[in-house]
């Protein structure tokens, strides 16, 4: 059970999305809004090489 909670964990996006207001547009748009956010997340944190 523990890795079917990191594995959601690791495919959910980190923002909340009202657009997608359904279960099945959940499971539609999650994984690619989770790279999305992923990405953005990983642009906006500061470098730690300063």
């Amino acid at each position: 059970m523990a890795g079917a909670v990191r594995m959601a964990e690791a495919t959910a996006p980190t923002r909340p999305h009202p657009s997608a207001q359904s279960a099945k547009g959940n499971l539609a748009a999650g994984p690619a809004l989770a790279v999305i956010d992923r990405v953005r997340d990983a642009i906006r944190r500061p470098s730690s090489s300063g």
